[in-house]
Formats: structure tokens, sequence, C-alpha cells
């Protein structure tokens, strides 16, 4: 065998072997991160709330004008932690105070008429785990047809599309989890899709940026969850169903390493119609919701 065809031998052998090496050397690991909170009894955080709901509603069928509507809220929120378990779970009582509403379209009137009925105080508990799931909610205050209005113990949920994964994620992965119910609103078994997004930086904090999808229909018997509440408004009842496909975003900024909500951006539409069931009548309408939630400094 001559000397050129010896170095071809050579070469074809080491980049064979290179090759076969390259193959078994294993992928780069992704940097993974295990979202969990871990409580403590007495741990106090505190939020300020705002929202705004938006409706609109096309009676063109009897001869009316779209009617529009809108809430815009603001509130403050205190959540304390106690009673914690060896699984990290933990009793969360909540309080929100501070409720400011203002309201445009043919409620506006009733409701400015019964301001002294409108909750100035909300309290209540639920058990939460490490990953954000709550269970058990309950309220103090008394649930009243205005409360109901304004959207009754759902208003406990507002990290209720929070849901952090099971299981240690890289940025990029996704992971499934049930939509919450919102007091009934949504329907039983939906599901959202949340995702590791990446690192950011709020008010010189590193965070990790998380976002939530879900397309639940919905389900708001307003007649119903007025009935079973104390009739302060002097409204007569009202037996209106609300129905719809809605579209739900929601993206947060958990702090780096404890993994507490630092903010929460959370915009809904809704698409379907309101139904006045005991005039066998109903009529297209339209919504949409954005929420801001901001840890207090």
């Amino acid at each position: 065998m001559n000397r050129s065809i010896k170095l071809s031998v050579f070469a074809c052998l080491l980049v064979g072997c290179n090759y076969a090496f390259a193959q078994d050397a294993p992928a780069e690991q992704k940097e993974t991160i295990t979202f969990k909170r871990v409580y403590t009894n007495g741990l106090i955080e505190k939020y300020t709330v705002t929202g705004l709901t938006t409706s609109n509603t096309d009676l063109s069928s009897v001869g009316q004008d779209v009617q529009e509507m809108s809430f815009d809220t603001s509130m403050d929120a205190t959540y304390t932690y106690s009673n914690v378990k060896e699984d990290g779970s933990a009793l969360l009582s909540f309080v929100f105070n501070n409720i400011k509403i203002k309201t445009e379209g043919p409620l506006a009137e009733m409701m400015n008429q019964n301001g002294d009925q409108m909750p100035k105080e909300i309290k209540g508990s639920q058990t939460v785990d490490p990953f954000f799931k709550a269970t058990g909610t309950k309220l103090e205050t008394a649930g009243s047809s205005m409360m109901q209005m304004m959207g009754g113990s759902s208003l406990a949920d507002i990290f209720g599309f929070v849901a952090f994964p099971t299981k240690p994620v890289a940025i990029g992965d996704t992971w499934e989890a049930d939509v919450p119910s919102m007091d009934g609103m949504f329907e039983k078994g939906a599901k959202m899709t949340g995702k590791f997004v990446g690192a950011g930086e709020v008010d010189g904090k590193k965070v990790w940026n998380l976002q939530f999808t879900a397309k639940p229909k919905m389900t708001v018997d307003i007649g119903k969850k007025m009935a079973e509440s104390p009739n302060d408004s002097g409204m007569p009842p009202m037996n209106i169903v609300m129905e719809g496909n809605t579209t739900i975003l929601v993206k947060v900024a958990v702090d780096h390493t404890t993994f507490q909500v630092l903010t929460l951006d959370s915009a809904a539409e809704s698409d379907g119609k309101v139904k006045l069931v005991d005039m066998g009548m109903e009529f297209p309408s339209t919504g949409q919701q954005v929420t801001k939630v901001v840890v207090k400094k």
C-alpha cells in the first residue's frame, strides 16, 4: 500500500471516528427552573388591582341601538399566609379594600343610587399549594346582589390563571393546567396552556416571565346568582343568562428566586349572547376585560 493510499485510509478513519464521537456526545442540557413557592407563616403580600370591563349588546332586533356598558374598578389587596403544611400548602387570607367602581351605561344610574350597598371591604380565605392552585375559597363578606354583579366569589381568583408547572421547565417549554371555574363561569374540564417565556426585569428586580392562554366556554347565570344573594339593590329579579366563547391571555412576571408574582396583565375577549329567559329573547353580545395587578413596594 503506497503512502497516499495509507494517508487516505487514515483520513477516512479519523473523520469516521470524529463523526461517531459527535453522534455519541450528549446534547447540551438546557437550564431548567423549578417554579415553586415556599410560604412562611405570617408572610404578607400587598397589591394594587385595576380593571376595566366593557360590553356591547346588539338590540337592533327590537329596534334599539347597541347597548354599551363599562365597569372601571380599582382596589387594594392584602394576602396573609398561615397554617403552612408539610406539603407546602398554606391558608391564604385575603382582604380587598379601598374599592372604587365607576360605571357607564344603563346600570350606572342604578349603581349610583345604591352606592351605599356596594361592599367597602371583601374578606375571605382559600388554601393554596406551592404551584398556585387554590381550593376551598370562602368569603366572609356577605354575598349581596350588588357584589354578585361585580363577580361574586370570582373576585378572590385574581391569580386564578397563574398555574406553575409541576416539574422543572426550560425557556420555551409549555405545560397544561386546568382553567379555574371562576365561580362556575367557565366550563368544567377546560384547559389552559402555560409557557416559560424567558427572563426579564421589573423595577430593577430580576424576574421570570410566564404566559397563559385559554379559550374556555363561558356561562353566567346572573338571575341564579342574584337569587342566591340578599336583594339589597332594589332591583327586580332578572332571569338573565350570558353565554359565549372567550379568549384569554395572561402575562405574569415572578421574582427570580421567591417566585412571588410582581406584575400580572390579563386581557380577555368574549363573543356570545345575552338571553332574557322569561321573555324568550336573546341578543348578540361582545365583551372585553383588562386587569392589571402590581405588587406594592
